[in-house]
């Protein structure tokens, strides 16, 4: 290309709400709902997502394949899961998809409810499936809701390089009614869509070689559920799913705190400069830093004191191999960054930490915050 010529700008990437419901107005609406009412609430399409969506997230696979948890049921499921709270932070592209209005309200119309997604505490509310050894498989389940209404699942096929098939029986708790089977492969930018309390379906074991990553949207019609519930729901999602860490943790920065206003990204940033300016003196690195603020900006404030955790973040326990006073350390750069961070409209230079503060009576600390 001569030197005088401009190099053509590069298209910007379209935006994702604009993009499926320009794909989603060419599907006639009124065959579709037939089809998925006939079928006892189940829908394939093996054409949904658009080609330039599909790309996006066969790209955010990369960004999460280090955060895969490994599960094993005997005689029932084998295979790598990735939960919400993971995807929320490595690859945000799918929670702008999930949140899609245009999607949330296609798939109402096809349901004839109107959906919502799940709160912000289920870890399955949108989760990416990795069958990647030989003999990864899930067997024969319904999608058990416990929530007080109905809860539905639009299953994507990300990448499809194996002979996996998604098995399903029909009908089978329709009283009266025929249980009729099927089989139908997910390809790459295809979908699933059924009422998980209806639809008994499995995932056949993978072959040697072979790859399969699906992605999976949960919406529900009333997100309310028992405490109890609840705990149960998360405790399956533990054991069979995520691991514990992933399905207990909290979502950060969402939460809305005494102020009414949730915690933002500018206080995130000075809550890391507060903790690194403690790094310095104490030796984190700055990757455990980074965590110690997210966690600390996860904690909520009364009134015009913090609640210091009662225990502190274990990326900080690094600390400790060249100061014996990490944890009053940590305490107080958790407190300072709390409290800057809901203070209204404070527009203070940020308090430096030093080992002098840290030695500080406990009733000064209080007094200070």
């Amino acid at each position: 290309m001569p030197a005088d010529v401009a190099a053509p700008a590069p298209q910007a990437q379209p935006d994702v709400n604009q993009a499926l419901a320009a794909r989603l107005g060419g599907f006639g609406m009124q065959p579709l709902r037939r089809e998925f009412a006939q079928r006892g609430a189940f829908l394939h399409m093996r054409d949904f997502l658009t080609p330039e969506i599909t790309t996006q997230l066969i790209a955010a696979v990369e960004s999460v394949k280090a955060s895969v948890y490994r599960n094993y049921l005997p005689g029932h499921k084998q295979g790598g899961c990735v939960s919400r709270h993971v995807m929320d932070g490595l690859a945000p592209v799918i929670a702008e998809l999930y949140r899609s209005a245009a999607l949330i309200d296609w798939l109402g119309q096809l349901a004839g409810k109107r959906l919502q997604v799940s709160p912000p505490k289920d870890p399955h509310a949108y989760a990416r499936y990795f069958y990647t050894l030989p003999g990864d498989h899930i067997g024969w389940h319904y999608d058990t809701s416990y929530y007080v209404g109905r809860r539905y699942t639009l299953l994507l096929g990300i990448i499809d390089d194996s002979s996996c098939r998604l098995d399903y029986e029909l009908h089978t708790r329709e009283k009266g009614a025929a249980v009729v089977p099927g089989s139908v492969l997910i390809p790459s930018g295809g979908m699933v869509f059924f009422d998980g309390d209806k639809l008994r379906h499995r995932i056949t074991p993978l072959g040697a070689g072979e790859v399969r990553v699906s992605l999976a949207f949960e919406y529900v019609t009333d997100p309310r559920m028992h405490p109890y519930w609840r705990l149960i729901s998360n405790m399956k999602d533990s054991v069979a799913y995520f691991g514990f860490r992933q399905g207990f943790r909290r979502p950060a920065l969402t939460r809305p705190v005494r102020g009414g206003s949730p915690h933002s990204l500018p206080a995130m940033s000075r809550a890391t400069a507060l903790i690194c300016r403690m790094r310095k003196r104490c030796g984190i690195c700055c990757r455990s830093a980074a965590r110690a603020s997210k966690l600390a900006m996860s904690w909520e404030p009364r009134g015009s004191r913090s609640i210091i955790p009662k225990t502190l973040p274990a990326q900080l326990r690094t600390c400790s191999r060249c100061c014996s006073r990490w944890r009053e350390c940590a305490s107080e750069a958790c407190r300072v960054t709390v409290r800057r961070a809901t203070a209204a409209g404070a527009a203070q230079r940020p308090a430096r930490i030093s080992h002098a503060n840290a030695q500080r009576p406990a009733g000064a600390h209080r007094a200070a915050s």
